[in-house]
């Protein structure tokens, strides 16, 4: 099935570090209730399972499923294509305009 936009950010998050449901949501910028719904999904669809945590056993994190890892890869390879056919088509200049501006935002 195709991912949703909250579920695609999910996966791509969870692809850079596994972390638990509350770190999880303040990385997204979003609500525990709207990130369970999308975890809900996600871990019903075997993207992902929850761990227990080594250091607090009363606290699950959130990592990829294999199937989860191939589909964050497949997701992640697709950017990188659209962003290089981007980048070349826009110029030297306007990359490196670009590359200002998220510099500006990133601090």
């Amino acid at each position: 099935s195709k991912l949703s936009w909250a579920e695609t950010k999910t996966l791509l998050s969870l692809g850079a570090k596994p972390d638990s449901v509350m770190n999880l949501g303040i990385r997204l910028a979003v609500t525990k209730q709207a990130l369970t719904k999308t975890l809900r999904k996600l871990e019903n669809d075997g993207l992902l399972q929850r761990i227990e945590d080594k250091v607090d056993k009363r606290r699950k994190i959130m990592s990829l499923t294999p199937k989860g890892r191939e589909i964050e890869h497949d997701v992640t390879a697709q950017m990188r294509r659209l962003l290089t056919r981007a980048y070349k088509q826009a110029g030297a200049e306007a990359v490196i305009g670009f590359d200002q501006v998220l510099w500006s935002i990133l601090g």
